[in-house]
């Protein structure tokens, strides 16, 4: 399971593994308090598109443009260990910037949901 949360927000037990996903570190948050379990710059976004994305106006160029990151082979691998933990347990990827409809998290979200296998009917 996928879950997504800001590194403002306290940390929960129902959270799973917390992995943080932006390339620079979140000003103001203390690494004791946000309970970080691993910080994954593999699969963030390049720095210039991370900047990129915090005008709203071209949000929907971002997603297409982080996805697109997503396919290098550098980042493949480290997407794959995550879709393997998001598999077996509960992940939530941790953002650092405050805009919760905007947020590099809910792509990677998307991105691994859409490589979960699918489960029929019974």
């Amino acid at each position: 399971m996928v879950k997504v949360k800001s590194i403002y927000k306290k940390p929960s037990p129902h959270d799973g593994e917390r992995i943080y996903i932006d390339p620079l570190w979140a000003n103001g948050a203390f690494t004791e308090f946000v309970k970080i379990a691993d910080w994954n710059q593999s699969v963030a976004p390049s720095y210039e598109l991370w900047r990129y994305h915090y005008d709203p106006n071209r949000w929907d160029e971002y997603v297409q443009l982080y996805k697109e990151e997503l396919k290098q082979p550098e980042k493949q691998q480290a997407l794959q260990e995550l879709l393997q933990k998001a598999q077996n347990g509960t992940v939530t990827l941790v953002w650092g910037n405050g805009d919760e409809q905007h947020n590099n998290a809910l792509v990677l979200k998307e991105v691994l949901e859409s490589m979960m296998p699918t489960r029929k009917a019974a």
